[in-house]
């Protein structure tokens, strides 16, 4: 009530002033007037219309003439509140910025939060035009990547766009595309406009720069909300979308289920573990659980199926290529370098730890991680540390065992990561008496020591057949340096895990002895769980191994 008020107030105000300025200019002819008044003339125009479809908005009326091409509310649309506010505060008028930013990965809701708050904006009755342009080159479908024809791929095409919607035929009209811009920015003087430019990244970077110049001269009251995969924004608010949290995916696969019978059926047999597995696999990314849930939907997977093919980047080539391949394609040697080395660690990683990795200096690591960041890669967290998503850990892997057609990354900057993981587990582990004087040198880096366990077995090939007879060594040197902290700690879960993947890795290599003892190590956990059956099994491994290669002492133990 008190907002409607306060417009009616400020039309008459408006309508006053320009009734002034008109009977100003009824002393001139057209070509006589002076530019000075005819300006404010339009602008005081402007000003007065923009106030009309304001106040009609408000009041439920139609509007003489609003212009809006804004597409539909996204039909599911969950959390995002604090975004929300923070995007609303950057649209006031009292907000000296042009608008707002919003970036981060791909398919993690950049468009649905641009349209949900330009919607609540239209709602409120705060601008006078919704105006909405997009350079989206390809879309995801169920049936694969669809390619978009009708982007738009330049300033230029994005002013004849916002003319044409605005009613400016002599601006759209217009031959040289610089007047063009300078125009429409005298058109919007005086009126309240909102511009949605949509995913500006696949812009070349001279186009970003011609609409980051053009956005800075945007006159105020006008606002505009850009989303883009890639970091940019001056003189505007940045929003970096990250995951949903937990609750709110599971509220997005309700509302899904509610949809469609089929997904609501399969949650409800699959349980919150499962849930909570798809989760953590797509890394709270939306477009990634839909897609993952359109796999249950419409091809008829059930729940656990549809999240091993999440997990596999080379079977769900069309989701990791439509996230990820625009940004790989920009990568240089550094940034893969770095990338690569970042995938080894699974908990955020400083600067200076991948420098000691990649035996880089530190400002040429920190070059390469302010790039990926850049490019919506690799999350910048608290503490000057940085991690992947979950998506982009899985993409990177694939890329790394060239089971992706992007860019290929740095295998070789990778395996010097894992190998500086085996190196440390060896320098504070062990065996020795005094070894569990380092153990808490293993327990604070444990989740990345466990990571490249994982990463080795998957580099060897295992379970299937070898072929990466260097990974598969170094996993057997990490069980061997871990075996004792992880019994120490009552790690017993992760030591038959890890015990029993070496084990695999040395038996592929035929290295009997190793193999011999990786299974006593099993057996032992068992036997002190009084799991009698498992322990006598991998007894009866470790004897079998050794009667093919082990010392006399190796079968006398067994």
């Amino acid at each position: 009530m008190a907002d409607r008020e306060s417009l009616r107030q400020s039309l008459e105000m408006a309508r006053a002033v320009l009734n002034v300025l008109e009977q100003q200019a009824a002393g001139y002819t057209v070509l006589t007037i002076p530019a000075p008044l005819k300006i404010q003339l339009d602008e005081k125009r402007n000003e007065v219309a923009s106030l009309e479809a304001r106040l009609a908005q408000l009041e439920g009326r139609p509007p003489a003439r609003l212009p809006d091409n804004l597409p539909r509310r996204p039909p599911i649309f969950v959390g995002r509140k604090e975004e929300i506010a923070r995007c609303l505060t950057a649209l006031s008028p009292e907000e000296r910025g042009w608008g707002v930013v919003i970036d981060g990965i791909g398919g993690i809701g950049k468009t649905a939060l641009a349209l949900e708050v330009a919607h609540i904006a239209r709602e409120r009755a705060w601008f006078d035009a919704y105006l909405f342009v997009s350079a989206k080159t390809t879309h995801l479908t169920p049936d694969g990547i669809r390619e978009e024809t009708l982007a738009l791929t330049s300033l230029d095409a994005f002013t004849r766009r916002f003319a044409r919607l605005l009613g400016e035929a002599e601006v759209e009209r217009m031959s040289d595309a610089v007047e063009r811009s300078r125009a429409l920015l005298d058109a919007l003087r005086g009126r309240r406009a909102l511009l949605i430019w949509d995913n500006l990244e696949t812009l070349p970077p001279e186009e970003r720069d011609r609409i980051a110049e053009f956005l800075r001269k945007l006159p105020a009251p006008n606002k505009a909300v850009v989303t883009s995969r890639r970091r940019t924004g001056e003189s505007a608010l940045t929003v970096r979308l990250d995951r949903l949290s937990e609750e709110e995916a599971f509220q997005l696969m309700d509302e899904v289920g509610r949809r469609q019978p089929r997904v609501a059926e399969e949650l409800a047999r699959a349980g919150d573990e499962t849930r909570r597995a798809l989760y953590d696999a797509a890394g709270g990314n939306p477009l990634a659980l839909h897609w993952t849930l359109g796999l249950v939907a419409h091809k008829g997977y059930s729940l656990e199926k549809a999240l091993v093919r999440l997990r596999d980047a080379a079977r769900s080539g069309d989701l990791y290529r439509f996230l990820f391949a625009a940004a790989a394609r920009d990568l240089g040697e550094n940034d893969r370098a770095v990338l690569s080395a970042l995938a080894a660690f699974q908990a955020p990683a400083s600067p200076e730890a991948l420098a000691d990795v990649l035996q880089k200096a530190h400002t040429e690591v920190q070059s390469g991680l302010e790039r990926l960041v850049a490019l919506s890669l690799v999350n910048d967290l608290a503490g000057g540390r940085y991690g992947l998503h979950p998506l982009t850990r899985t993409y990177v892997r694939a890329a790394l065992r060239a089971e992706v057609e992007e860019v290929p990354l740095a295998p070789a900057a990778h395996r010097k990561a894992l190998r500086f993981w085996v190196d440390y587990a060896q320098k504070y582990g062990g065996d020795d008496k005094d070894a569990y004087r380092t153990f808490d040198k293993l327990e604070e880096k444990w989740p990345n020591l466990e990571a490249a366990a994982a990463a080795l077995r998957e580099a060897s090939g295992l379970p299937g057949p070898l072929r990466d007879e260097e990974a598969a060594r170094m996993l057997v040197d990490l069980a061997r340096a871990l075996r004792i902290f992880l019994w120490f700690r009552g790690y017993w879960d992760e030591g038959v895990r890890l015990a029993t993947w070496a084990y695999e890795a040395a038996a592929a290599r035929q290295a009997w002895r190793d193999a011999g003892w990786r299974a006593y190590d099993v057996a032992w956990i068992h036997y002190q769980r009084a799991e009698t059956e498992r322990a006598a099994a991998w007894a009866a491994r470790c004897a079998e191994v050794w009667e093919r290669g082990g010392s006399r002492r190796d079968r006398a133990v067994a």
